[in-house]
């Protein structure tokens, strides 16, 4: 963490508060849109200042002000805001600043009211920070304007907040434009936000991600996942298009990760918890593990795959793979070796790899849309509301029942992997 510095805002603050409050991309993560006029500002801090019910800091990093943290008391309820001046976003502030923050709020806030965050469901970048900040994602939000927020809130001390010894876990939403089934499926609005962002929002809910990048190729028709990344507040590695052993080998050596946890972009229903069980199974073998996914044999639905790759197995495979088939379908060739590597299997208590919740086919956009638009005012909806909404609407699994048996080259579910593998294979001189 940063050797940061934070002192009480004063009324000498007021131009600089101002012009980070209506700085574009404040605003747009804002709850309020528009323009502050700085009249307007200025009777506003005055009576923050002179209210016992609120708390503004001014955090410095040297004589620079990178920042500020804002507590408001209501209800019972301490609700924090964080702010990171502009000019030095992408820098991790934000995250030493609510670090630098959490004793205050414990100390001065958290005996006496819930410690909690509203964000906009659409801020990534905020939603990720809280909650590896030590926040949990506690429920849907709908304000009197009708926007759509989720709400976090501040954990016991010791609960979800990374040691300096915690192994770096990484997501990457494994992602590139040229889908031959669906083209362009990754930019896709799915209820008013492309599957990227879905993916990323939902990610955004785990507890046990460190951090959230895309992971695209090279190619130039992929620029336009790294403009939407860089939008919405998430890195972006970028490497070759077909050999994922590259590409994903890259990703964890730029993010520094201990493992990636590798989400593909066909995958908007993702369920976080699900995500951190299987992060918390890799975690619980101190690292030793290669290889911890749900899809070995496959139990959950198609769609809700998760599969943790330490580095070393990554760095291993980048060495030992040669045949371009397994360099793109790196996990298969995990598969076909089970006794070289350390794998776990996260099984449901019943089979329901049947179900259809994947990205392929606009049959499959028909139906996540569907879930969207019914599930979409809850904050974050898991595998049972989704399984609940299809048993109370069973038209819904019609929309793309009839490609539940379609072979597609995943390399890792069932028929399908065993499809693709012999197809491999008869190709082979």
């Amino acid at each position: 963490m940063m050797d940061l510095t934070a002192r009480r805002a004063e009324r000498t603050d007021a131009r600089l508060l101002w012009r980070w409050a209506n700085d574009p991309e404040t605003r747009r993560r804002s709850f309020g849109k528009a323009t502050i006029p700085y009249a307007d500002h200025l009777t506003w801090l005055a009576a923050k200042l002179a209210s016992d019910a609120s708390a503004i800091w001014i955090f410095r990093d040297g004589p620079e002000p990178v920042g500020q943290v804002r507590v408001d008391l209501a209800d019972g309820v301490a609700e924090v805001s964080l702010v990171v001046a502009p000019e030095h976003r992408g820098r991790g502030y934000g995250k030493s600043m609510l670090a630098s923050a959490l004793p205050l709020l414990r100390r001065d806030f958290a005996p006496h009211h819930r410690v909690r965050a509203l964000v906009l469901d659409d801020n990534v970048a905020s939603l990720r920070l809280f909650t590896a900040g030590g926040f949990r994602v506690v429920g849907p939000a709908r304000r009197a304007d009708g926007q759509q927020a989720t709400v976090l809130e501040l954990q016991p001390s010791g609960k979800g907040e990374a040691g300096a010894s915690r192994l770096k876990v990484v997501g990457a939403i494994q992602a590139r434009t040229g889908s031959t089934r669906l083209p362009g499926k990754v930019l896709l609005p799915i209820a008013g936000r492309s599957a990227i962002e879905r993916i990323a929002g939902r990610m955004a809910a785990c507890r046990e991600l460190d951090a959230i990048v895309v992971s695209t190729s090279v190619e130039p028709r992929d620029d336009a996942l790294e403009q939407l990344a860089t939008r919405i507040g998430l890195a972006c590695v970028r490497g070759s298009e077909a050999d994922l052993v590259e590409r994903l080998g890259r990703t964890a050596r730029v993010t520094g990760a201990d493992a990636l946890v590798r989400i593909t972009a066909d995958c908007p229903l993702t369920d976080p918890a699900l995500i951190d069980r299987t992060v918390v199974a890799w975690r619980d073998s101190g690292g030793r593990l290669d290889y911890v996914s749900n899809v070995f044999p496959a139990t959950f639905p198609d769609g809700l795959d998760v599969e943790v790759l330490s580095r070393q197995v990554l760095e291993r495979l980048g060495g030992e793979i040669t045949d371009p088939f397994f360099r793109e379908s790196l996990t298969a060739y995990i598969r076909e070796r089970p006794g070289a590597f350390e794998i776990l299997n996260v099984e449901h208590c019943s089979d329901l790899s049947h179900l259809r919740w994947t990205l392929d086919y606009p049959e499959d956009l028909r139906f996540v849309e569907a879930v969207y638009t019914a599930l979409g005012e809850r904050a974050v909806f898991g595998m049972a509301e989704i399984l609940d909404l299809v048993e109370r609407h069973p038209e819904l699994r019609d929309l793309n029942r009839h490609r539940e048996d379609t072979v597609t080259l995943r390399g890792i579910r069932g028929a399908t992997y065993h499809a693709a593998l012999s197809k491999h294979q008869a190709q082979r001189p």
